[in-house]
């Protein structure tokens, strides 16, 4: 992006975009003939995050994921980007797989991070995995949103646009979620806590054994009865 201002008028800036004058910044000198130019390049970065794959994957499922960061400007830049997985970490676990075509990538659980020097139109892709788990105990979401502290960029901390964003979801059977216990074996709504099983041993005898009988004099007489 270039704004260029033209110094008219007794040191009057009339601004090429939007109108209007602004006072002639420090280190215009005055010109002859009122005229003067001063061109401000202000560094453009454009980035693209996308799951690869479908948006719904299945418990234990890998799901991989592509950030594309260009420089739209027509000068180098020098770009960074941070990438919060704390919303994913809940149901899946990091791979710490990832890689870019240039700059450097680091992972610090949770957080993703890259930072490079870029062309005039030059471009990098950073690539991670992670895996969801097999018995998840978070909302079963996949969103998350990367920023970037680089001037110009699409992705500002304060608003991002929709090309930070992805979503997704983790798709289990009712059976197979479960829930850490909370305090006083609370859990969170919705989610179904195991319950212990009963472990108190169970007679399986038919016939509990009969009681030994006896006559006066010391004889056996169990069942005597029944013959």
């Amino acid at each position: 992006m270039v704004w260029r201002w033209a110094w008219r008028d007794r040191g009057a800036l009339a601004a090429d975009r939007g109108g209007g004058s602004v006072p002639r910044p420090a280190g215009v000198p005055e010109d002859p003939d009122n005229t003067s130019t001063l061109v401000t390049t202000i560094p453009s970065v454009e980035i693209v995050k996308k799951q690869n794959g479908p948006p719904s994957v299945r418990a234990g499922a890998t799901v991989s994921c592509t950030i594309t960061v260009r420089n739209t400007g027509s000068a180098p830049t020098t770009a960074a980007f941070t990438d919060d997985l704390s919303r994913l970490l809940d149901d899946a676990a990091c791979d710490d797989d990832a890689t870019a075509t240039s700059g450097r990538v680091d992972y610090g659980e949770p957080v993703l991070s890259w930072e490079g020097t870029l062309a005039a139109g030059g471009s990098a892709t950073v690539e991670f995995s992670v895996t969801t788990d097999r018995r998840t105990f978070g909302d079963l979401r996949l969103d998350n949103t990367v920023t970037s502290p680089t001037p110009g960029s699409n992705c500002p901390t304060n608003h991002p646009d929709i090309r930070c964003t992805t979503h997704g979801t983790v798709i289990t059977k009712d059976k197979d979620k479960t829930a850490r216990p909370g305090p006083q074996g609370q859990t969170r709504p919705g989610v179904r806590q195991e319950r212990p099983v009963d472990a108190r041993p169970i007679d399986t005898r038919a016939c509990p054994a009969e009681p030994r009988k006896q006559d006066g004099q010391g004889n056996d007489l169990t069942g005597a009865d029944r013959r």
